[in-house]
């Protein structure tokens, strides 16, 4: 079962085996049933019918999780497994919240709507839940990477990545500004450029403009470790 009908819900969906159907509980039901027009294999439950659950994959933010464990209590079976999912939250901070046994830290490491553009998605599980890895490949498609390693890693990861990017674009705001470029031209430069640059750079797929950039960057960069 999946807990939650947003953008990380819609996410792990899109990767989901067709062949293994998923429950979806959510208090926005609108948003829930959505999903399940969305995906055949796909099921809105209530919170009765939770009752039933045997695992959960919390697609919850930090900030939802006290909330939904008070909902529960007396809900939810003793041995239920739950996978949580929020990036900000650490395994020890959930064990506050709850008395299950079976807890399961799970980090998506990368940015939920563009894994689901590029079709390609990497989960994080920690050395201790690396057991869950077969189970995950059950449920998921190939697109989906399955990386042992830290939650504090992967949470320091997403900001870090976070902080570059937007940092980047504010100092590319800041430069376009500064050479009095058209600012009507700004954002689709930025959105475009930026991105359609980052995916080529990855697929080593670059245009002959940029490589000559590219080049010119790597040339004044040895130049700098020469001085």
């Amino acid at each position: 079962m999946i807990v939650g009908s947003g953008r990380l819900a819609e996410t792990l969906l899109s990767f989901w085996r067709e062949n293994e159907t998923v429950a979806i509980y959510s208090r926005n039901e609108q948003t829930a049933l959505q999903l399940q027009q969305r995906y055949s294999f796909a099921r809105y439950w209530s919170k009765e019918e939770l009752r039933a659950a045997t695992r959960l994959f919390l697609c919850l933010p930090k900030e939802g999780y006290a909330d939904f464990f008070a909902e529960m209590k007396g809900v939810l079976q003793a041995d239920v497994e739950i996978i949580h999912m929020a990036t900000a939250l650490m395994s020890a901070e959930v064990r506050k919240w709850c008395s299950f046994d079976k807890i399961i830290a799970c980090k998506l490491a990368g940015h939920a709507k563009e894994a689901m553009a590029q079709k390609e998605m990497t989960l994080v599980l920690p050395k201790e839940s690396a057991f869950f890895e077969k189970t995950l490949k059950q449920l998921f498609s190939s697109e989906v990477r399955i990386v042992i390693g830290t939650e504090s890693d992967t949470k320091r990861a997403n900001q870090l990545a976070t902080k570059m990017t937007l940092q980047l674009i504010q100092s590319f705001e800041q430069q376009w500004q500064e050479q009095g470029l058209p600012q009507e031209l700004f954002e689709s430069s930025a959105k475009q450029i930026i991105s359609g640059v980052n995916k080529a750079y990855f697929t080593g797929d670059l245009g002959g403009f940029a490589k000559k950039i590219k080049e010119q960057l790597e040339q004044e960069k040895s130049n700098d470790s020469i001085r």
